[in-house]
Parts: structure tokens; sequence; C-alpha cells
């Protein structure tokens, strides 16, 4: 870091040597990840395993040969949610908001599901508030979702009972 009155240092081979940049060392370590995995797409391809890979511009997974994707569980949830809904209540509060984050975005982007159709998402001033909404929704015949965690669900409460008692498909 710099001091006051400190003007910077140049960096200079003699200076980044010591520290093991300039020698090339991130090239052969560069190298070698790039052999792994171009081992890892080679046994999978034996293997005729399908993989994918995330774009990064959108965050769709995309199916492709020769790629793999590491995801987690909100990200995973999004897109089946994404894929299979009608619409969508969200109220973004951690640790559930990456979900509702991710529709958004990609309804905004005009990303079309599996109907044939952009995902209607509507942000809601509360917990209560986007399960009342998804209650009414399936009432309606529309497939909903909603994201929720923790101290939300219980939020959600009421309003499951009486999806769950009126038989209305929810997940």
């Amino acid at each position: 870091f710099l001091m006051r009155g400190q003007d910077r240092q140049e960096e200079t081979v003699e200076r980044l040597e010591p520290l093991g940049a300039g020698s090339g060392a991130a090239d052969i370590e560069y190298e070698q990840f790039m052999k792994a995995k171009e081992v890892q797409r080679a046994m999978f391809q034996a293997e005729n395993k399908t993989i994918v890979h995330q774009c990064a511009d959108t965050d769709i997974i995309e199916a492709a040969e020769g790629s793999v994707a590491c995801i987690d569980g909100n990200q995973a949830a999004a897109h089946v949610a994404y894929a299979f809904s009608d619409c969508a209540f969200i109220y973004p509060i951690t640790p559930s908001s990456p979900m509702g984050e991710m529709v958004d975005e990609w309804a905004a982007q005009g990303l079309i599901n599996c109907y044939g159709q952009k995902l209607s998402v509507t942000e809601m001033q509360s917990e209560a508030g986007a399960a009342g909404a998804l209650h009414g929704a399936l009432k309606a015949g529309a497939f909903s979702t909603t994201f929720t965690a923790s101290q939300g669900l219980l939020l959600m409460i009421p309003n499951m009972y009486k999806i769950a008692g009126e038989l209305l498909p929810c997940v």
C-alpha cells in the first residue's frame, strides 16, 4: 500500500521475480489448467454425457457438448421455476434473493419459457403479499411460483394452508 507522500513504485522484473511473477509461472499454471480441462472434456465425451455451460451475459444455462457448469441450488431452482411458470411473485430477501433477481432479469431480457411466453414477474411489498398473490394466481388457473426461505416461509403459512386445503398445485 502507499503511505502519504510516497510515490508509487515502478514494476520492474527485479521487483517481480522474487514474488514469482514475470518468471512465466502464471503461464505454466494456465497451460496446466487448460490441459486438465481438455482431459476432463475428453472423459465426458468418451462417456457420452451431456454437459452444460453457463452463458456469461444472461446466466442462462444452455446444453452444449464439451463444457461444464457449476451452479448453486438457487440458480437451479430459478431455471426450473422460470421454465415451467406463467407468473412469479417475488419479494427478494436473503437468502432467496438470487432466485427472484434471476427470474426478474431473465423476464426483463425477454427470455421465452417452455410455454412460449415471457414470465410475468411482480415484485411484492412483503412475503405475505407474495403468498397472497400466488394463491390468487393459482386459483385463477395460472402456473405460478414464488421464492422464500427461513422466516419468509413462516409469513406465508396462512396462505399455504389455504393453498393446500384447496388442493391447488404449487411448489
